[in-house]
């Protein structure tokens, strides 16, 4: 069988413009290897506001919009609710962080986001005597569950395989890719911090930065609300916890990551954020994909027009995805010219130096 698009990788970016090809009618096949992807570990929390300056994220009011419009649809697709409603509240070190917040909400632009009303108390766990300032209009991506109901529906339509990509197998000329034995007319390389090693798109100025979450059980945190502090403190349920997360950037983790110092510096930090009893469960760990001018790379190959990149998402992917997938798509099927900002043709110089 001849597919209209074969997708390397099923984290977030390929999960998000499988979703855009399938609901369009288009056959896919989606390849994905067992690399651990940063998008299945990461905490999911879509949210317009960057937390460290109380400032607007790049396009905000457009991407959290239509990120709502998309898992809502992707939801129906699955039958399944991707996504739960999730206030934040960030937690205030000093009085200088509350006079910010308040100059930040009279950006009228801010305002609809950042809540003029200071709340006193997120749980009893943790002490604030500075109070927290509440970020409206979030949530968060039930990742794991979600890429799971995802994977399994591709499964039984026979169009997901969990093999490696041997790029000795690809072969691309004027009708057809062959990937590993399987045909399509256009590839589309989802492949995260992967694409460092793939041979057609490794001149990218990709670069990676880990992060680690400690996973924790305590009945005594009684927390419904995703919390700010220094990392983030995120509720899954059944009064299990996320927290975190470290960062490593790809020089720091160079000659191979320290799991070990990262749980240590997370659970002294988890320590300092809150005074009652907590059981660690699990270190969860993963690379992020991300670019220098933190913007995503899409687009075609310079040279192949049948070889296509979607990948750089970085931290705010579960943000950018839906409409960065929704563009690309446009893009594929009508010609409709992507953003300079997100087109890989910006780093054209770099493929001519190669």
């Amino acid at each position: 069988m001849k597919y209209d698009y074969i997708i390397v990788g099923f984290g977030i970016a390929g999960m998000s413009i499988t979703y855009q090809l399938k609901r369009a009618g288009k056959s896919v096949l989606v390849i994905d290897g067992n690399a651990i992807k940063a998008s299945h570990v990461a905490a999911g929390m879509y949210n317009p506001v960057v937390l460290k300056r109380f400032s607007l994220a790049w396009r905000a009011d457009e991407l959290l919009t239509y990120a709502k419009v998309f898992y809502n649809d992707l939801s129906n697709y699955l039958s399944f609710n991707t996504c739960e409603n999730l206030p934040i509240y960030r937690r205030f070190h000093n009085v200088e962080e509350q006079n910010k917040w308040f100059s930040a909400i009279d950006n009228p632009r801010l305002s609809q986001y950042l809540s003029p009303y200071l709340k006193k108390e997120a749980t009893n766990a943790i002490e604030a005597p500075f109070q927290y300032g509440e970020v409206m209009q979030t949530g968060r991506l039930l990742v794991k569950e979600t890429f799971d109901h995802f994977r399994e529906k591709l499964i039984d339509e026979n169009s997901f395989i969990n093999e490696e990509i041997d790029f000795t197998s690809l072969n691309v000329n004027d009708q057809e890719v062959t990937v590993n034995g399987h045909k399509a007319s256009r590839v589309v390389f989802c492949e995260g911090h992967q694409l460092l090693k793939n041979p057609y798109f490794n001149y990218l100025p990709l670069v990676t930065n880990r992060g680690a979450y400690l996973i924790f059980r305590s009945e005594d945190v009684l927390l419904d609300v995703a919390l700010k502090s220094h990392f983030f403190l995120i509720p899954l349920g059944n009064h299990i916890y996320k927290f975190g997360a470290t960062y490593q950037n790809h020089l720091q983790i160079k000659n191979g990551a320290d799991p070990e110092l990262e749980k240590t510096t997370l659970i002294n930090e988890l320590k300092k954020l809150i005074k009652v009893p907590y059981q660690i469960i699990d270190l969860v760990a993963g690379v992020r994909p991300t670019v220098k001018d933190r913007r995503p790379l899409v687009g075609k190959h310079p040279r192949y027009d049948r070889l296509f990149v979607f990948n750089g998402l970085g931290t705010r992917g579960v943000t950018l995805a839906p409409d960065t997938s929704r563009r690309f798509y446009d893009n594929l099927e009508n010609g409709v010219d992507l953003l300079p900002e997100i087109n890989i043709v910006r780093f054209s110089d770099i493929y001519d130096q190669t």
